[in-house]
């Protein structure tokens, strides 16, 4: 479970907030075009009430329905005996009943947002994900129904139920015919040179079934099964047949209307020893490693081939000459291991954080690290006046991000393997 984004931001306003008043809120009536009330907070009948208290402050209200809708704008005036504020502009419509709002005193609400988003840019967390020849064979295209998956006779999307690394797994449901696949993008290969070919598969006693599919004639050339309960890993290797320039990996589901969770799907040449770099890794500094998980023992369940345990073994470093780094290229990082790869491979590195746009957005950094960034910036935008409370926050930042990130990673490169 992350933390959302309107609660950062309600964590970095009272923070910065110097009065006992308070800062969030819930609209009590659904008010007007020119007005917010609310009357548990914003209401005062006391001798000492300030109608003066919040102008000149901006007032933020959003909705999280679809469509999302956000209003920002600055308080003319405000009326203790009633709660209500009168923004400058009206707003796009009434603010509606039982709203959230906040009010920010020193910062724009745009700029606090800004603020936050450049904190999450300066983390950076690890990740393990398959080095692979598939494209989006890690599975990490948020896209739902993946644009690089297709399917027969079943549905493909992406899923979080059963998961190895990353962030989900692609579940494939069959129609009801006991036939459905899910079939990757095509990868260009040569006549005579062998392949390095493995998916990690979730079955709950479903038939699944890993294929090596020959594009260019229309022919299976190798496959793999299991019918565990749990994890399996699919594993062979394959010589590409003559005349054959393309093949896919399918991921068949063959339990009628059943389900089966593909957590990656791997292809690698025996031959070849440099690969570009996955995706989302394209900074040498953030590469740490390249690892391997050796197969387990054979797997015995009805149907079994080419299926075998996973986690028999811990991770394993792969040794890997020096990356092949260009600043500007259209690849700007390839890995070049020292060994032509016989197994499943694995590349570590460090990730930024995903922005967070939407109020419900959520991201799983550190809820205090983020913050101490978010004020540091902010405080910063405030210019010379607030400057120990930016330096405050940017030790406080520095401090706790140390604890929170992957160590710094020192390479030594050798021509030695």
């Amino acid at each position: 479970m992350g933390t959302a984004f309107s609660d950062l931001i309600e964590a970095c306003l009272e923070e910065m907030s110097d009065g006992p008043h308070p800062v969030v809120g819930i609209t009590t009536s659904a008010g007007g075009v020119a007005e917010l009330e609310d009357t548990d907070n914003l209401k005062e009948t006391g001798t000492n009430a300030d109608d003066t208290r919040y102008v000149g402050w901006w007032v933020r209200v959003w909705d999280s329905a679809t469509p999302t809708v956000e209003n920002i704008r600055k308080i003319k005036a405000y009326t203790p005996s009633t709660g209500k504020l009168v923004p400058e502009a009206n707003f796009t419509a009434a603010p509606g009943d039982n709203k959230a709002y906040e009010l920010h005193q020193k910062l724009h609400p745009t700029k606090l947002k800004t603020a936050i988003t450049d904190a999450l840019a300066e983390l950076r967390y690890q990740d393990i994900l398959p080095l692979t020849l598939v494209t989006d064979g890690d599975m990490e295209d948020a896209t739902a129904d993946p644009p690089n998956w297709g399917a027969v006779n079943a549905t493909e999307t992406k899923d979080t139920t059963y998961v190895l690394f990353g962030r989900q797994s692609l579940k494939v449901t069959d129609s009801g015919s006991g036939a459905g696949n899910a079939f990757s993008d095509p990868v260009p290969v040569t006549p005579g040179e062998q392949l390095v070919v493995w998916a990690a598969v979730y079955g709950d006693q479903q038939g699944a079934k890993l294929t090596l599919y020959d594009v260019t004639n229309s022919a299976d050339i190798e496959t793999a099964r299991h019918d565990e309960e749990g994890w399996g890993l699919l594993f062979f290797t394959a010589t590409v047949p003559e005349d054959c320039y393309e093949v896919r990996v399918q991921c068949h589901t063959i339990t009628a209307s059943a389900a089966t969770y593909w957590d990656h799907v791997g292809i690698l040449k025996a031959n070849q020893k440099v690969y570009d770099s996955p995706s989302w890794l394209s900074k040498r500094q953030n590469f740490i490693k390249v690892v391997s998980f050796p197969r387990g023992a054979s797997l015995s369940s009805d149907e079994a081939d080419n299926a075998y345990s996973l986690w028999a073994h811990g991770p394993q470093h792969e040794h890997v000459l020096e990356t092949i780094f260009t600043h500007r290229g259209v690849v700007p990082l390839r890995i070049p291991l020292s060994e032509r790869p016989t197994k499943p491979l694995f590349v570590v590195g460090k990730r930024r954080y995903p922005a967070l746009s939407a109020d419900a957005d959520e991201t799983e950094a550190d809820a205090a690290v983020v913050k101490a960034g978010a004020l540091a910036f902010a405080y910063r935008r405030l210019g010379g006046d607030y400057a120990t409370e930016a330096a405050r926050w940017a030790y406080i930042f520095n401090d706790l991000r140390r604890a929170d990130e992957p160590p710094v990673t020192v390479h030594q490169w050798s021509c030695w393997s």
